[in-house]
């Protein structure tokens, strides 16, 4: 008996080594038929895969192919404790050659009831595992292409403690963009509602632009077919110096039912956030078509409170002591791809001092077409009051084009000055060429301010005048080629000068007659020939013909005087705004660029 019961034992231990051998050289089909049937009672299936290596430790499988080539990983190494397997407890699961290119879908981007499908009981997840590292992982889905890695830990119940940066590239509005994304912290897990996912600290750079969106926190719910992401805070920052905007903190909330996707935002902005920009958007994702309307204000600027260089410290640079109101409203429409932009500026009341004049009563609405580089289109319209030291005071109108390269091209430039009018012809203000070209129309001016503008020693007289002055403005150079001016009727001229010109002071005995005569002399005709190069002083060439009634009522005097003469405060009220507009646009290119 005792002999038979050692032999039976011996049997048995046999047969138990057989099997464990048996297992052990059969272990790669039975692990990769197990592997299988646990992939594919999570709605991974249909899949493939070879496992290329199993030790009582680790296992390596390659070729791995899910959702019919969906998605494929090169190579999966998983690490693990015998015992703990049977428990589906992984201790790492390293993930290279990640791909991904899931199907678009009709009513959407085939997003079903969560992220993850469900395997068995209530599980999001058949296994646990203590870290995944996934490495370069390629995810494709339509215009969209994203790169990424990532770490985090898998629980049955979703993902904890996980970090993720990826690189985008998506194509919108026929461009290219792409930015870079950190989460440092991220969490997805099925609570009694559905699935959610909580981001914070997440960091988003984009590639061509010097912004970055940073602290971003917040969470995304699945429910059904129903998903809703809140985005609890955000900080978008200009990093150019000195900064185009101000941080501007940001809230929103989305939500996607079926192919349409709704969105609210906010952003506040200023000293004690006074600033508020709302706006709300939808896409509809059949169609790739969709539109957002936001505002802006209008907000209220005073000297010693809110000024606009607290929002955008650019206009710092230009615009001091600000008063008035500003108000943006806007709409973007999108269609496969094409991007059409509809902004409009509201200016009311508004007031400020630039280094050169203090405008007042600016009025006008700016309509941009283009956000980036900001664009208008043609016959934009802005009116003005400006006082300038040593200059009258002007009324201006202004129809005018911003033009993306940028440059700000003047179709019509009108100054209410000195009792007429001076019209600027055609010309365009731009950074990568600063020679402006244009010419000063003069209608119905005063001889006397026009005499005073000049400072032309001692000479004032009455009456009006027109006529035009070619001008080429570069930097503080003017020159003045062939300009003219005439007198619409007769008047009278008085000119005593201190010093006499070269041509009276050589008349001999004529000179007091001469003297006398233009000391209240009426002329019949008046003309005033102006020219300057561009590094000497200006002269003006006076025509005139006419009498004095004291000398004689009935005896002509025709004279032809040269005097030196102060052109460029002329040009200054002609071109007024020219430099203040070059400092604006040239600091707007240098950040239009990549």
């Amino acid at each position: 008996m005792r002999r038979a019961l050692i032999r039976s034992a011996l049997t048995l231990a046999a047969l138990l080594l057989l099997v464990i051998g048996a297992a052990w050289i059969w272990r790669i089909p039975l692990l990769t038929l197990a592997a299988l049937r646990l992939i594919n009672s999570t709605g991974m299936g249909p899949a493939t895969l070879v496992i290329a290596a199993a030790t009582l430790e680790s296992a390596r499988i390659e070729n791995v192919s899910l959702r019919a080539g969906a998605i494929r990983v090169r190579e999966v190494i998983l690490s693990y404790n015998p015992l703990e397997l049977a428990q589906k407890h992984l201790r790492k699961a390293a993930i290279a050659g990640l791909e991904v290119a899931p199907a678009r879908e009709a009513e959407g981007l085939g997003i079903t009831s969560s992220p993850f499908a469900a395997g068995a009981g209530d599980s999001v997840f058949p296994v646990a595992i203590d870290a995944v590292e996934v490495a370069d992982a390629r995810i494709a889905a339509g215009t969209v292409e994203a790169t990424l890695n990532a770490r985090f830990a898998l629980a049955k119940d979703g993902i904890h403690a996980g970090a993720v940066t990826a690189d985008i590239a998506a194509l919108f509005a026929g461009i290219r963009h792409a930015v870079h994304l950190d989460v440092p912290e991220l969490a997805v897990v099925r609570d009694e509602t559905g699935m959610r996912l909580r981001v914070s600290q997440a960091r988003i750079v984009p590639r061509e632009l010097p912004w970055t969106a940073e602290a971003i926190a917040g969470e995304a719910d699945w429910q059904g077919m129903h998903i809703k992401v809140q985005l609890t805070e955000a900080r978008l920052v200009d990093h150019q110096e000195p900064p185009l905007v101000a941080p501007l903190r940001i809230s929103a909330m989305a939500e996607l039912e079926g192919p349409r996707i709704d969105a609210t935002v906010a952003g506040h902005a200023g000293a004690g956030e006074v600033v508020r920009l709302e706006g709300k958007s939808h896409h509809d994702q059949s169609s790739r078509s969709g539109s957002a309307r936001f505002t802006l204000g209008p907000v209220t600027f005073r000297p010693g409170a809110l000024q606009p260089g607290e929002i955008v410290p650019l206009i710092s640079r230009v615009a001091q002591d600000v008063a008035g109101s500003v108000a943006v409203t806007g709409e973007l429409h999108w269609t496969g791809g094409a991007l059409t932009t509809d902004v409009e500026v509201g200016l009311k009341h508004l007031a400020f001092a630039t280094q050169t004049a203090r405008l007042s009563e600016v009025e006008g609405a700016i309509r941009l077409n283009r956000l980036y580089p900001p664009a208008t289109p043609p016959d934009q319209m802005l009116s003005a009051t400006i006082d300038a030291a040593g200059l009258p005071t002007a009324k201006l109108r202004l129809v005018y084009q911003l033009i993306a390269k940028p440059a700000l091209r003047i179709d019509h430039a009108v100054l209410g000055v000195m009792g007429g009018e001076i019209a600027a012809a055609r010309f365009t203000v731009d950074p990568a060429a600063p020679r402006v070209s244009t010419a000063a129309e003069i209608m119905h001016v005063d001889l006397a301010e026009v005499t005073a503008l000049l400072a032309i020693e001692g000479l004032s007289g009455t009456g009006r005048l027109n006529g035009r002055i070619p001008l080429e403005v570069e930097g503080s150079t003017v020159t003045v080629a062939g300009g003219r001016l005439e007198a619409e009727g007769p008047g009278v001229l008085r000119y005593k000068p201190e010093r006499l010109p070269p041509q009276i002071a050589q008349a001999g005995e004529q000179v007091a007659l001469a003297l006398t005569a233009l000391s209240d002399f009426h002329y019949e005709s008046l003309v005033l020939d102006l020219n300057k190069t561009a590094g000497g002083e200006g002269t003006v060439v006076l025509h005139v013909k006419g009498r004095n009634p004291a000398v004689d009522p009935h005896q002509d005097f025709i004279f032809n005087i040269s005097v030196a003469s102060n052109f460029d405060r002329l040009a200054e009220l002609a071109m007024l705004s020219i430099s203040s507009a070059q400092q604006v646009l040239r600091s707007a290119a240098e950040r239009a660029r990549p």
